[in-house]
């Protein structure tokens, strides 16, 4: 099976709207069509931008629905706890956390926002 990293910006993005092309690409994994791999650096990343006051006073949805959210993510995603952040090599040293799940998952793809 497909193996895919997401970035924290993709999946704040698909809990946000609901009939983009992020929601689609997770609508896609719920059915099945690949596996999620994950770390906690990204769901706590995703946590943190999603339960910004700013965020939840534009989009209008409560932290329940975060937790919902993420607890769904925990139960089905395959997470790689050791993922060991590699040498800075973005410009975005965040991005390097997201990339050391990558390389320790063995992912085929990695989807950033």
């Amino acid at each position: 099976m497909l193996r895919v990293v997401l970035d924290s910006s993709v999946l704040v993005s698909g809990f946000l709207t609901q009939g983009g092309t992020t929601a689609r690409l997770l609508s896609r994994y719920r059915q099945g069509a690949f596996a999620v791999c994950s770390s906690p650096w990204i769901t706590e990343e995703t946590e943190r931008a999603l339960l910004r006051p700013r965020n939840i006073g534009r989009y209008r949805y409560r932290p329940e629905d975060v937790r919902q959210f993420l607890d769904g993510l925990a139960t089905a995603a395959q997470f790689f706890r050791d993922a060991h952040p590699v040498p800075s090599i973005t410009r975005d040293p965040s991005d390097d956390h997201v990339i050391a799940c990558a390389v320790a998952a063995r992912a085929d793809y990695l989807r950033h926002g």
